[in-house]
């Protein structure tokens, strides 16, 4: 109630804030889709860890892929860096 107000204070017109929040819903709901699948990726790297680590206990052979997770981890963190 108090950003309508605020808009009528300044003389803008109720229609004119509703376009102007309308305008921005793609973008939010953009960056929504990005930060679930953000969510999805931290997830999966995480069961990817748990896994490989079960898989190590069980198989001495098992090579933990340390590099490619790290790797996985940083490009994960820097898109997520970008869209901040």
């Amino acid at each position: 109630m108090q950003k309508i107000d605020a808009c009528v204070k300044c003389k803008t017109s109720l229609t004119e804030w509703i376009r102007c929040i309308v305008q921005f819903i793609p973008c939010l709901l953009c960056c929504l889709q990005i930060k679930r699948g953000n969510r999805q990726c931290e997830t999966l790297l995480h069961d990817t860890e748990i896994a490989s680590s079960l898989a190590m206990c069980q198989d001495r052979t098992f090579q933990y892929p340390v590099e490619k997770l790290r790797e996985l981890w940083r490009s994960r963190q820097t898109s997520y860096s970008l869209m901040i």
